[in-house]
């Protein structure tokens, strides 16, 4: 068994994905110089065996990293802007998986579905509002379903309370 160095590994995978590329007509800078395209805008493309390829864009206003299809479909657009990273990714389905928490925080959360949309959990489901209304809007029935159902009171406990209107009064004997 031979040993190479990493160049020299990394060297042969630009040969064959340069050989590749240039069998699909596709642009390709492995050095990272890239070219100027139109505009100015410094391109660096490398083609993956999958078909896929990945272009770096750096412009004055902001560097762009992109990820294709084979179609030429940009997938995946993570834009490196002064106030941070920007990310974008487009295709079939999108899972995402945490064995631990998994959080989203923003100034504002909008969550779009075309059809169907399901909210599914193995505990507790809290919806809360800090500052403003809880709004549910239907075309059609609203179903709320529960072993009891308590309105306006966050804090009692399972059961009728002392002093409800449905028990009848203590006695005092």
């Amino acid at each position: 068994m031979t040993r190479k160095t990493a160049d020299e590994v990394l060297n042969e995978a630009a040969d064959r994905t340069a050989g590749e590329a240039s069998a699909r007509g596709a642009d390709l800078d492995l050095a990272g110089g890239g070219g100027a395209a139109a505009g100015g805008d410094a391109r660096t493309q490398v083609m993956l065996r999958s078909g896929y390829g990945i272009e770096a864009v750096e412009s004055p206003e902001v560097s762009l990293l992109h990820v294709r299809a084979p179609t030429g479909r940009i997938v995946l657009t993570m834009r490196l802007l002064p106030e941070g990273p920007s990310l974008e990714v487009e295709g079939v389905s999108l899972n995402i998986a945490a064995r631990g928490d998994l959080r989203l925080s923003a100034d504002r959360l909008s969550l779009t579905a075309r059809g169907d949309a399901e909210i599914a959990c193995g505990g507790n489901l809290s919806l809360r509002a800090e500052r403003g209304d809880v709004v549910v809007k239907a075309n059609d029935d609203v179903r709320i379903d529960g072993e009891r159902i308590a309105l306006n009171s966050p804090d009692a406990p399972p059961g009728p309370q002392v002093g409800s209107p449905y028990l009848p009064p203590r006695g005092d004997g």
